[in-house]
């Protein structure tokens, strides 16, 4: 089911930068991110619900977008780059969680 669009979020540095690491503990998942600059960010998402993923790590990032989700969840994806027919096009994440917040390390 394709979700309704509500915001860009987080740093705009870590637009068009790549995913480095996903990892998880417990209910929380971390992505660390390498911004377009070369800064590094983590993206800590608390609460999670579901997590859709294909080989994010790599991916370059157009942007992480908030879609509409049932409260008292936010639904983000992190939208992928790459087109349809360019190497790394089948990356993806997405993740359904509480809350997130964004540190810049």
């Amino acid at each position: 089911m394709r979700r309704k669009f509500k915001a860009y979020v987080g740093d705009s540095d870590f637009h068009d930068g790549t995913i480095k690491l996903v990892r998880s503990e417990l209910a929380d998942v971390y992505v660390e991110i390498v911004g377009c600059s070369g800064a590094v960010y983590v993206v800590r998402f608390t609460g999670v619900e579901s997590v859709v993923s294909n080989r994010p790590e790599g991916m370059v990032l157009y942007a992480l977008c908030e879609v509409e989700a049932e409260m008292p969840l936010r639904e983000f994806h992190f939208a992928n780059w790459n087109g349809t027919d360019e190497e790394g096009a089948e990356s993806k994440l997405e993740i359904s969680a509480r809350t997130f917040s964004v540190e810049k390390m």
